[in-house]
């Protein structure tokens, strides 16, 4: 997290990796103006913060395998789906990235491939076609 609390999401240009975080600026606009910190019941910051030392993370584990694709191999997404336990939890959160995703009217590749995984992994299929609350009710 740089100065003044904006997170910094740039990505190394080395080894011909592309940055897997499409439109980054316009997806921490889009958090802020859906208040998804306050939905999720974190502070600004801690979102923020939780967003940075995940991003960091990628950054060194660097199991990639197409990020155009996906810019993760399976294990690594697996990992991470893993690190929520939380039923209500995993349904915010996907409900959260779908509308994301659709934020921007274009669903890229990557960005499938990575709800895809959150649905299997979560076993949260039947949410995507009758989802419990939508993520942004009030918005």
């Amino acid at each position: 997290m740089s100065a003044g609390g904006a997170l910094r999401l740039d990505w190394p240009a080395s080894a011909g990796l592309r940055n897997p975080f499409r439109s980054c600026e316009q997806a921490l606009n889009w958090l802020d103006r859906h208040a998804v910190h306050q939905s999720l019941g974190l502070s600004r910051s801690s979102l923020l913060a939780l967003l940075a030392a995940h991003i960091k993370e990628l950054r060194e584990v660097g199991h990639w395998v197409d990020p155009d694709i996906c810019p993760f191999d399976e294990r690594t997404l697996a990992d991470l789906m893993a690190e929520i336990q939380d039923p209500a939890l995993r349904r915010r959160l996907l409900s959260l990235c779908v509308a994301l995703a659709q934020s921007d009217e274009f669903v890229a590749e990557a960005e499938s491939a990575v709800l895809v995984a959150a649905v299997e992994h979560w076993g949260l299929q039947h949410a995507m076609v009758l989802p419990d609350t939508p993520a942004l009710a009030n918005h």
